[in-house]
């Protein structure tokens, strides 16, 4: 196809313009601005509820006091291993399941448990560690379900495929069996503190082939281990062989519990403290499958088959697991009939008979699928749980959670719908942002309390790193709803996404959403009739005044629609079909609509643009990027002036401004990301001064990071090789960026988080601001940010007591000082030394020193000593406290404690013996003046004054 100028001029005045900007380019230096991302915070609090995706192979474990419930999930991001602990009615004990192992790139299932007494070992099927090849691996849980091993155990060597553990204690260590791959039956020891004890593992069974899954028990003397083998006579027949605890194989190859005609298969045993039970899945070569099962005596006598289940011929029963509560023994299974699959179950005693009710109904709902069903004994009942199908999951066709009830010993089903095990975080991915200019608005795709994924948002206040607004559906519907994206119309928000019914239908949902959170069009089918199952589930939309475009593909071209009016009134346009290519973008111009695509009819993927007024048809198209190698993954943004396009070349990021006319000004691209790493997903917006540019970036294998750079109007790359946003976030997630027009953007993205006690994926953000730092001004209106502060152009109003904006080395953003306020900011109240102050962390008041402050000395007056005072935490001196230092005068700002003469006391008090005293006979000095009388000091003075008065009457006289 050749592609033309909207206007005219071919290549050549693409280069004629083009190279006069690159030479200016060359001389221009590069702008410096002050960077600022802000702390990363969650674009919504975590939610809980059944987790998505496929919850499937549930084992249960019993302990002492509680339970283990075991299985493995996968979602649209990874795989692992959860469990959720069981309290002694075998109900959830903590609100949510843990996760026990996730593999990101690898495969986690079939996992099994074992209690010794003060731990779980979990044991599963790994293919993470060695590549495709699949490994016996473990882990080891506390009984509050807290994880005791920094890493998996490697309990099998590695060498082949090992496959379906099971494990036992015996009271001194675990025996793990498991299948190797055209091997047999291998197994190893592993002690308490998880040390493999058996590093060439156990051969129990190497006789034959097409082996299923072994499981082993302790009876109290020996391991018996069960599985089933064909060995070239009457096809697959169950054998158990006995192990002892030095890890001695009593029974190599095993012994022969049924060789009966057809497939015996998936056998599973249960100790009683007389005999086994063991149970299996018979096909006789008749229609359907049923439950067989023998009692098997500690020396591996097998005592003869006998029927388990009923209605052979008409229903199919699969799968079967069994439990003993010490003397009978509960078998459940899967029963088939038609497209329908129920767990159902028999009592057995202990001599082998089918107690009644013969067969009876476990789980049964009829709207839903229940299979692989699990059973122990918890003590009081059976605990039968299994994986369900009924309504869950978020990110596959088929889904399905854990559920569990309990069976009394008489058969009685005691909960009915059962009760849910796979409770966790909800997995929050693929957000899109868009602004109104002021704040922001957030959509993403979220499984939420077991629904399918539907669509969630929030509004964000700009600048403001914590959620303050709730999170509320945008879409509820009951199929998969995917991939939203959303813009601004110039008085609501349009969000849109991609839907995936069961039918493998599909379409476009969009509905109108206020900045209160009023959500209008809820489920409005904006493709009308959905598309065939080529539909891609990817749209963007760019709003006008009055109407909006929305962009996707289907096939391998393209489709739009408009809306307009408040009724939400699609109208279905197609696009030129010689574009034929796969639309990725679009955005609103100053006069009409600018849509970028893949295009895939050269050899070659081209970056095509095109054209559309905005009433929906299409003016023009041009080649933006071409050339010898592929251009992918593109993206755009209107400047104000012109667009921007990006896109993926290679292992970079290029981008090209194209103006207004059609005329591509950087023919071949800018190099905006560093070299060297892979690269993918870029992202633009516009920020009202430049470009802000994300991408993501592999830092190792599977291992992706989340950078941006800024670029100029002109064109320059402001931040390269780029700044690192987000460490490991997710592959498939395209960053989301939407600019404020205050210079600030908001970058959505998800990650996993770990920092939850239940990890698990959400969705995130970070805004990052380019300011003008340090720029003179006078008004707010010459600043970018509209902020003029402490006469520099500043990231906020830094209007608080204690903030300026010109601290050294911090020019151009908000900080809190110390000391002084600055800029003529009011004055600290208080005196002298009790006067207020910044302190370097409260921003909007000055901080009053308290009672740690001394502002006044302590000091004598007489005999009365004034203590030190202290600040009374209002800028003012607290009062002095005052005591009397009696019988010791005040010292130097203290009592005294001693004497030497009668100065150190106070008042009449005298220094004897170095201490301060009242003067008594006793107490007389050495000359025994006044002493004869027996008075003290006081005394004497009486008496003189006695004899002063008798000569005076005697003169009279």
């Amino acid at each position: 196809m050749a592609y033309r100028s909207r206007h005219g001029g071919g290549c050549g005045l693409c280069l004629a313009v083009a190279l006069p900007v690159i030479l200016m380019l060359l001389l221009v230096p590069r702008l410096t601005f002050a960077q600022v991302v802000s702390d990363e915070f969650p674009l919504v609090e975590p939610t809980y509820g059944l987790l998505g995706g496929t919850n499937g192979s549930p084992e249960l474990e019993w302990g002492e006091a509680g339970g283990l419930a075991v299985w493995s999930f996968q979602d649209l991001l990874s795989m692992g291993i959860r469990g959720s602990m069981l309290s002694g009615d075998g109900r959830i004990e903590d609100p949510y399941s843990k996760e026990i192992f996730t593999s990101p790139a690898g495969f986690e299932s079939s996992p099994c448990a074992s209690w010794n007494g003060e731990s779980f070992l979990v044991v599963w099927s790994s293919s993470h560690s060695r590549g495709y090849d699949w490994d016996i691996q473990a882990a080891r849980l506390s009984p509050e379900g807290v994880l005791l091993d920094g890493l998996p155990i490697q309990v099998s060597p590695g060498f082949v495929d090992e496959h379906l553990p099971s494990v036992a204690w015996d009271g001194t260590s675990h025996l793990v069996v498991w299948l190797e791959s055209g091997n047999g039956i291998r197994g190893s020891r592993v002690s308490p503190d998880g040390t493999v004890l058996d590093q060439t593992p156990l051969i129990i069974s190497s006789d034959g082939a097409n082996y299923s899954a072994p499981e082993v028990e302790w009876n109290g003397a020996d391991y018996f281990v069960v599985w089933s083998e064909d060995r070239g006579t009457s096809g697959s027949d169950v054998f158990a062989a006995r192990v002892d605890s030095s890890g001695l194989v009593l029974d190599p190859g095993g012994s022969v519990v049924t060789n009966d005609d057809g497939e015996q298969v998936l056998p599973a045993l249960a100790w009683n403290g007389s005999n086994f039970l063991v149970v299996w899945q018979d096909d006789r070569g008749v229609t359907g499958e049923v439950i067989q099962g023998a009692l098997v005596t500690p020396s591996n006598e097998a005592l003869g088959p006998f029927p388990v289940s009923l209605g052979w011929g008409i229903f199919e029963h699969r799968r079967p697991e069994v439990a003993s509560d010490g003397t009978d023994f509960l078998v459940a299974w899967e029963r088939h009939r038609g497209g329908s699959k129920d767990v159902v179950g028999a009592l057995v005693s202990d001599d082998g008979q089918v107690l009644e009710p013969s067969v009876f109904e476990i789980a049964w709902l009829s709207y839903s699928l229940e299979t692989s069903p699990s059973v122990t004994w918890t003590g009081n009942d059976y605990l039968v749980a299994w994986e369900d199908t009924r309504p869950s999951g978020a990110y596959f066709y088929y889904s399905s959670s854990i559920y569990s009830t309990r069976v009394s010993t008489t058969g009685e089903v005691l909960d009915h719908t059962g009760n849910p095990l796979s409770m966790g975080l909800s997995t929050q991915v693929l957000p899109s942002v868009a602004s109104n200019g002021e704040d922001f608005f957030a959509v993403w795709t979220e499984e939420r309390e077991g629904r399918r994924a539907d669509i969630f948002g929030t509004h964000l206040e700009s600048g403001v790193v914590e959620p303050g607004y709730p999170s509320f559906p945008v879409s509820s519907t009951p199929m998969n709803d995917w991939w939203p994206s959303v813009a601004w119309d110039g008085e609501r928000y349009l969000a849109v996404w991609g839907y995936l019914a069961g039918d493998d239908t599909t379409g476009i949902y969009g509905a109108r959403v206020t900045t209160n959170g009023s959500v209008f069009d809820t489920q409005t089918d904006l493709s009308r009739s959905g598309y065939s199952e080529s539909f891609t589930h990817y749209s963007d939309v760019a709003c006008h005044p009055g109407s909006c475009l929305v962009v996707f593909e289907v096939g391998s071209g393209g489709a739009l629609l408009r809306t307009d009016g408040l009724a939400l009134q699609p109208q279905i346009l197609d696009l030129d079909s010689e574009l034929g290519c796969g639309i990725s973008s679009i955005v609103s111009g100053r006069d009409e609509y600018m849509a970028v695509c893949t295009s895939r009819i050269n050899s070659d993927n081209d970056v095509v643009g095109f054209w559309l007024s905005f009433s929906g048809e299409v003016i023009d198209s041009i080649e933006v990027a071409g050339g010898p190698s592929d251009q992918s993954g593109s993206d755009l943004a209107w400047g104000g002036n012109g667009y921007f396009v990006v896109w993926k070349e290679g292992g970079e990021i290029r981008g090209a401004r194209v103006n207004p006319t059609g005329i591509v000004l950087d023919p071949g691209g800018i190099p905006i990301s560093g070299q060297g790493r892979t690269v993918t997903s870029p992202a633009i917006s516009w920020g009202g001064m430049e470009y802000l540019v994300a991408w993501l970036e592999e830092e190792d294998e599977a291992v992706w990071n989340l950078v941006a750079t800024r670029v100029s109007e002109d064109g320059v790359v402001l931040d390269a090789p780029g700044i690192l946003l987000v460490e490991e976030v997710n592959e498939f997630n395209n960053p989301a960026i939407a600019a404020d027009g205050s210079g600030r953007w908001l970058v959505g993205y998800s990650r996993f988080d770990w920092s939850s006690e239940d990890p698990g994926h959400r969705v995130f953000g970070r805004f990052f601001s380019s300011l003008s730092a340090g720029v003179s001004c006078s008004v707010n209106e010459e600043c970018r940010s509209t902020f003029c502060a402490d006469g520099v152009c500043c990231d906020g109003p830094c209007d608080g007591q204690c903030e300026a904006c010109d601290a050294d080395g911090l020019q151009g953003t908000c900080s809190p000082v110390e000391g002084e306020p600055r800029g003529g900011r009011t004055y600290c109240p208080g005196a002298g030394v009790c006067r207020s102050k910044c302190d370097g962390s409260i921003r909007d008041s000055c901080i009053f020193p308290g009672d740690e402050k001394v502002c006044a000395d302590a000091y004598c007056a007489g005999s009365v000593l004034y203590e030190p005072a202290t600040c009374a935490g209002n800028g003012y001196c607290g009062m002095q406290a005052a005591h009397s230092c009696e019988p010791y005068a005040c010292g130097v700002n203290r009592c005294n404690e001693s004497c030497v003469n009668d100065q150190g006391c106070a008042g009449s008090y005298v220094c004897i013996n170095n201490t301060c005293q009242t003067l008594q006979k006793k107490d007389c000095p050495p000359s025994g003046c006044g002493c004869g009388f027996g008075f003290d000091k006081f005394s004497g003075l009486v008496l003189w004054m006695f004899i002063l008065g008798v000569i005076l009457i005697r003169r009279k006289i």
